[in-house]
């Protein structure tokens, strides 16, 4: 029965380990026996052994039984197996599967052929993967079961990962074999316009070396038969292009629409509310001076509607700042607090300087402030 290691310190401090040594002792959490700290470790039985058997002549660790698990929290109090968040059952199958890891195949490891396809393997891996994966015990208390489905799916993922790839380089090396013409067979295929294939296009038979006279010599008809259609299909037939229509701008109807677009802008704006007072500005035609005239003055009239509009607005946002912070200021004066509410009004002062009864309110609070 594999024994299970407890720390007895948090650190080794002033001993000194071999970093063999060092790696077991960060590995030991009172629920990993010696073959699975072994097997987390990447050594060997033997020397997961030495390790531990001289971290127990440092004082450094001790041993549990098998049969119950140290729990994690502080206190280290001693929690039973049967509370171990994984069924019966599924824990037979991780005791069952964990030693025998390394053994196994990898196609043993998924329950699938040595032969078989890469839609079989993938079925095979999404069918036992999820049974395995960390996420489905999230938050849950597994003892030493956690590091046990840890590096069976991790196992089982390499493995799927191995399969594929060697499916997928068999199937691109099946790709790339040349077609053997079996005895008998007729010609090669033809391309379009019976031209042939690129290879006897570029050079005749396969391995045949022409002369480079001979092949640019071929250039013009070849070329020609590229540019004729194919067979059954008539040549396009292209159409003259059509003359671009001129089309003539008249300096004065295009002068017009632009005054007529600026006083529509300008009435625009002397419609929204809050535009200033009636009689701002004149609208269109309602003086002399033409159209443009009238539409500057409109834009004026807006522009200036709007800065109006602007200043109450502010006005408004200050009233309720200053408003606020008088509010606080009488809150903190209600529960005896005279230095903030001493504070709340300088702020409300700074927003209302010439308010008297501001004033008065903050030289009161001084006063109470410097009795205090």
């Amino acid at each position: 029965m594999a024994r299970v290691p407890t720390r007895l310190a948090d650190s080794p401090g002033e001993r000194e380990l071999t970093p063999d040594e060092d790696q077991i002792f960060s590995l030991i959490d009172s629920r990993l026996d010696e073959d699975e700290i072994a097997f987390v470790a990447g050594m060997s039985s033997a020397q997961t052994a030495a390790a531990l058997e001289r971290l127990e002549r440092l004082g450094l660790v001790k041993y549990e039984g098998r049969g119950e698990i140290a729990d994690a929290t502080e206190g280290g109090q001693i929690r039973p197996a049967d509370e171990i968040a994984m069924g019966a059952q599924m824990r037979a199958r991780v005791d069952e599967l964990f030693p025998r890891l390394e053994a196994l195949s990898d196609a043993e490891l998924l329950h699938v052929a040595p032969s078989a396809s890469l839609g079989e393997i993938r079925k095979a891996y999404y069918a036992l993967a999820p049974d395995f994966h960390p996420d489905k015990y999230f938050r849950k208390n597994l003892g030493p079961y956690k590091a046990k489905i840890e590096a069976i799916f991790g196992r089982m993922t390499d493995a799927y990962e191995k399969l594929r790839a060697e499916r997928r380089r068999a199937g691109e090396a099946g790709k790339g074999t040349e077609p053997v013409a079996a005895p008998g067979a007729g010609p090669p295929p033809q391309g379009p316009a019976g031209r042939g294939t690129g290879r006897e296009q570029a050079g005749g038979r396969r391995g045949e070396i022409r002369p480079a006279d001979e092949l640019r010599g071929e250039a013009p008809a070849r070329a020609e038969a590229i540019r004729a259609p194919a067979p059954g299909r008539a040549a396009a037939v292209r159409e003259p292009a059509r003359p671009r229509r001129r089309v003539e701008i008249d300096p004065a109807r295009l002068a017009q629409a632009q005054t007529r677009r600026r006083q529509a802008l300008a009435a625009k704006l002397g419609r929204r509310p809050g535009g200033g007072p009636p009689g701002a500005f004149a609208r269109p035609g309602a003086g002399g001076g033409g159209p443009e005239q009238a539409a500057r003055q409109a834009a004026r009239g807006a522009l200036e509607g709007l800065r109006q509009r602007q200043k109450r607005v502010r006005a408004v946002a200050l009233r309720r700042q200053c408003q606020h912070f008088v509010n606080m200021g009488q809150r903190a004066f209600d529960d005896g607090d005279y230095e903030g509410a001493a504070t709340a009004y300088h702020l409300a002062l700074a927003i209302a300087p010439d308010d008297p009864e501001l004033v008065e309110i903050v030289a009161e609070m001084e006063r109470l402030v410097a009795g205090e």
